[in-house]
């Protein structure tokens, strides 16, 4: 949802002494801000599987077996899943007295799955949990280039319209017409950063509002009607 805020105009009304522009025109000074709310759009999903067995060997073949239906997902869903770690390390018993004691092996193969929509991450997200990995997770959230572009375009437009609409009320009040832009100068600011947070009533996840801010100051100018 787009909201528009801190709205701030002034006026600057010299007539034009020093012979720059003719004699009855009037130079308008206008300031607007507008204020965009930014939502990631792009959601990553972690998960590792473990297993366990006497010797390193039987630790990998274990954890080949576990991942079988979860690899032929991976190479039919056509997301893209890469592999985070991949590790077999020997697991000790330590007794109060004595030396350890070697257990058996634990083999670890940890995934990432990438570039995920919100509609995408809370259906694979369910898939994901009926493969029983050992652990499983939200990643990192980000924007996309293209939805930054556009949020920041509508910024733009905000402030324009705004400072258009003061412009509209400072002629009014002083007698000018056909204003023609002077001299544009821009201030851009960006606040936050997009990360997930619960929705209370739904298991899908919600980046918090990313604010991007463009504030425009217009000098315009007007002569007499």
């Amino acid at each position: 949802m787009l909201k528009q805020i801190g709205l701030v105009s002034g006026l600057v009304v010299c007539a034009s002494l020093a012979g720059c522009f003719p004699s009855d025109s009037t130079q308008l000074y206008t300031q607007a801000q507008g204020e965009v709310a930014l939502k990631a759009d792009q959601y990553t999903i972690q998960l590792g599987f473990t297993e366990q067995a006497k010797s390193s060997e039987a630790a990998l073949a274990n954890l080949n077996t576990n991942l079988t239906a979860f690899i032929k997902w991976k190479n039919a869903s056509g997301f893209d899943v890469v592999t985070q770690a991949e590790s077999v390390q020997p697991m000790y018993h330590y007794p109060k007295d004595g030396q350890r004691q070697l257990d058996g092996y634990q083999a670890q193969h940890s995934f990432k799955v990438k570039g995920l929509s919100l509609q995408q991450y809370d259906s694979t997200m369910k898939k994901l949990a009926s493969f029983k990995p050992e652990s499983l997770y939200q990643g990192e959230v980000g924007v996309s280039e293209s939805i930054r572009k556009q949020t920041m375009q509508q910024a733009y437009e905000l402030a324009y319209t705004g400072n258009k609409e003061k412009l509209k009320t400072l002629t009014g009040l002083a007698k000018l017409c056909w204003p023609s832009v002077i001299e544009i100068k821009e201030h851009t600011n960006s606040h936050g950063a997009p990360r997930a947070m619960m929705m209370e009533a739904k298991s899908a996840p919600v980046a918090n509002e990313h604010t991007i801010s463009v504030r425009l100051e217009i000098i315009w100018q007007a002569s007499a009607c």
